[in-house]
């Protein structure tokens, strides 16, 4: 039974926790995502009833063919010092009390904990990286990703009002570049430091870098 509510429970991350190990346009589209993601799980929660009873299903099915025992309820006593001792009269409840809503409320405890709006802001500071910022798919604007970041960054960048002529600057760089553009946060602060110009890009990188 708990293989069955994990496998379901992780699938509707798994998109998600493949795109944050990739390069940081897929970190930044993954994040993007992420609200999507929480409103899945927490549409399954409310609904858990159809959730658990669709799961309870397929355990079942899946003890029948390989001839193993049906989900049954533990055996209980009047005191319980080393499990839950949920009350139901069926095994279909006692396992929705006992495995489904703890581990569904302990995924999103731990989903709106990783991706706090803080991490979220920081993300922004991914599209300054060369590829990413040059992309196609970057929907954002220049004046609009400049405004996230100096007001997410306003107490830490030595002037944030500048921010868009520099990130203007730090874009016209890349247009006319004949290599491959950085990747990733290392690399673009590398160029970032290494071109005088835009120091307040160069701040962003490195910020984000420290909250990622």
């Amino acid at each position: 039974m708990a293989l069955v509510v994990a496998h379901a429970c992780f699938g509707f991350v798994k998109g998600l926790t493949v795109s944050l190990q990739g390069r940081s346009q897929d970190i930044c589209s993954a994040y993007v995502e992420v609200d999507s993601v929480k409103t899945a799980l927490y549409e399954v929660r409310v609904d858990i009833h159809t959730f658990h009873k669709k799961l309870y299903a397929t355990a079942v099915g899946l003890a029948e063919t390989i001839n193993a025992s049906l989900p049954s309820i533990p055996r209980r006593c009047a005191r319980q010092s080393f499990r839950s001792n949920v009350p139901a009269l069926i095994s279909e409840d006692y396992y929705r009390r006992d495995l489904t809503v703890p581990f569904l409320d302990e995924m999103i405890a731990h989903i709106n904990s990783h991706f706090s709006e803080i991490q979220k802001n920081a993300t922004m500071a991914l599209s300054l990286v060369p590829s990413v910022l040059m992309s196609p798919e970057q929907e954002q604007s220049t004046t609009d990703l400049a405004h996230h970041l100096a007001e997410f960054y306003a107490d830490d960048l030595p002037n944030p009002s500048t921010l868009q002529q520099e990130l203007h600057v730090w874009k016209c760089k890349w247009k006319s570049f004949s290599a491959e553009r950085p990747s990733s946060l290392s690399k673009s602060l590398f160029h970032a430091n290494d071109f005088k110009h835009p120091p307040i890009v160069a701040n962003c990188l490195y910020l984000a870098s420290h909250q990622l």
